[in-house]
């Protein structure tokens, strides 16, 4: 590993080195506890959503232990705290995503600084898309995550579609991995009537694949073609009220006939009101990862690379005309539970 990335990292981390000892506040003593780590506390509400899926999802299957949530930026205040005092038959939980790699390399740094802090305890990793630069930068950092992962015993990385499977296989592969759905597919949807016109949700950083003239171009032309559409992003406001944020957004993808997305999160909360989407491909493959396995073969969700308009609106045409396709059940997060509860 190169001297420059190893005092960059060194030099991050000094807040966890004058971190306090004590317990972090809120810290029950009643039982074992279940500490979810990385809990988004930046703008992101698809991430937002992980979260409230995360822990209603470990409520659901660790009944017996006590929720205790690290927002990720407190990560570095409170984590040596929280090693010292939690105990063998804690479970920590890594709230998942899309930040598996490089390109978001402050969180991939934050889940090794978890994994490191709690060496006794068994850590679950929540489902993540795995995504590598075939750099300089991403070379080391991946060599640094291998050899993090690979010291701890009791490290299970879940990924969210078979592409970040394949890739976490092939780049950890003394780690324990495995395939579940994306924790936001977890949550109960709104019972609400999709009487609204269609939603369009592009993003507007560098995971998309269309520049912002092309989706300028794009937004003015859908919004000819269906009048009274509307647009909204996933991404927040700021980061007041984020869980306010979502249940106000939640219920415009729940109202709408169909979804235009090129977010991942987009095409998962239309997917969770059963809503017709017309997915957008990204710079790298999520969403199409995403569909063929769990929604393999579906109609009502068809994902396009750089579409022109026509090819939007013949997409959309077929997704409004295909039957409905059910929603995921809860037997596909069946080897998740056992994970987490330690069976599997």
């Amino acid at each position: 590993m190169g001297l420059s990335a190893t005092l960059g990292r060194l030099r991050r981390r000094w807040p966890a080195l004058l971190a306090p000892s004590k317990a972090p506040e809120g810290w029950s003593t009643d039982g074992p506890r279940v500490i979810i780590t990385l809990a988004a506390d930046y703008p992101n509400l698809g991430d937002v959503a992980l979260t409230r899926a995360t822990l209603a999802f470990c409520r659901e299957h660790l009944p017996g232990h006590r929720p205790h949530v690290i927002p990720a930026h407190q990560t570095l205040r409170v984590l040596r705290g929280a090693s010292r005092h939690a105990a063998s038959d804690d479970v920590v939980v890594i709230t998942g995503g899309g930040n598996l790699g490089d390109r978001y390399r402050r969180l991939e740094e934050l889940r090794c600084e978890v994994v490191r802090a709690f060496p006794r305890q068994r850590i679950v990793s929540f489902p993540q898309s795995c995504e590598w630069s075939a750099t300089a930068r991403g070379r080391e950092a991946l060599a640094y995550s291998r050899q993090v992962y690979a010291a701890h015993p009791r490290l299970t990385l879940l990924a969210r579609d078979r592409d970040s499977l394949a890739r976490m296989r092939a780049a950890f592969p003394d780690t324990r991995v495995g395939l579940a759905p994306d924790t936001a597919l977890w949550l109960r949807p709104d019972a609400t009537q999709a009487d609204s016109p269609p939603l369009v949700c592009l993003r507007r950083d560098d995971e998309s694949a269309l520049d912002g003239a092309e989706q300028r171009r794009l937004a003015t032309e859908l919004a000819a073609a269906w009048p009274g559409a509307t647009q909204v992003d996933t991404a927040a406001e700021g980061t007041v009220d984020l869980d306010g944020q979502l249940d106000r957004l939640l219920p415009r993808f729940a109202k709408a006939q169909l979804v235009v997305t090129d977010r991942l999160h987009g095409l998962v909360f239309a997917r969770l009101h059963g809503r017709p989407c017309v997915g957008i491909e990204g710079a790298n493959g999520k969403l199409r990862a995403l569909v063929e396995t769990w929604f393999p073969n579906c109609g009502d969700i068809q994902v396009l690379r750089r579409p022109r308009f026509g090819d939007v609106l013949k997409a959309a045409n077929l997704a409004l005309a295909a039957p409905p396709t059910p929603p995921l059940g809860r037997e596909a997060f069946a080897a998740l539970a056992g994970i987490l509860r330690g069976e599997a």
